[in-house]
C-alpha cells in the first residue's frame, strides 16, 4: 500500500511568557508564516483560556492572515462552551474575510474544563443552565451566521 498524504500541516499551542506576552505571540505568529515558506498546507492554533496562551484564536487567525498568503489558517480547537455562537461567528467570518477564505475552524462541544471558574462571567450567573453542546455549535452554523460577512 503507497503512502498518498497529500496535505500536511501542523499545530502550536501559541505559548508565551506572562512577563512579555507580545514576545511569545509574535514567535507564534513568525513560527506561521516560517511554516507557509517551508511549505505546509495548513497551521492550527490551540485557543486556551485560563493559561497563558492564545485566548481568542479569531483575532489571532486575523493576525495570522496579514503575515501570510497561502497556508490554510485554522483553530483546533475553540470550546463552543466559552462562547457567543452568535459573536464567534461575526469574528470568524471577519478572519475568512480577512484570510480571503483560508480559514479552517475546528470546534468542541460540552462543558470545557474549567468551566466553573468563567461560566458564570461568559453567561451572566447560571452558566450550568445553558446548552454548552452541539446545539451551540447548530446556533454558530445557522442562518444567520452565513449573512454576518456579507
Amino acid at each position: 500500500m503507497a503512502l498518498n498524504i497529500r496535505h500536511i500541516g501542523f499545530l502550536t499551542p501559541g505559548n508565551f511568557s506572562n512577563d512579555n506576552p507580545f514576545e511569545g505571540i509574535d514567535a507564534t505568529l513568525n513560527l506561521i508564516a516560517f511554516g507557509e515558506q517551508l511549505g505546509f498546507d495548513s497551521a492550527r492554533v490551540r485557543q486556551r483560556h485560563l493559561e497563558s496562551g492564545i485566548g481568542t484564536a479569531a483575532v489571532f487567525l486575523s493576525a495570522a492572515s496579514q503575515r501570510t498568503s497561502t497556508i490554510q489558517l485554522g483553530s483546533a480547537v475553540i470550546q463552543i462552551g466559552y462562547e457567543s455562537p452568535f459573536r464567534l461567528a461575526e469574528d470568524l467570518s471577519m478572519v475568512d474575510v480577512l484570510s480571503r477564505g483560508r480559514l479552517n475552524v475546528g470546534l468542541s462541544a460540552g462543558v470545557p474544563p474549567h468551566a466553573a471558574i468563567p461560566g458564570p462571567l461568559v453567561h451572566d450567573g447560571d452558566w450550568q443552565s445553558h446548552d454548552l453542546g452541539h446545539g451551540r455549535i447548530r446556533t454558530l452554523r445557522g442562518p444567520s451566521a452565513g449573512r454576518l460577512s456579507r
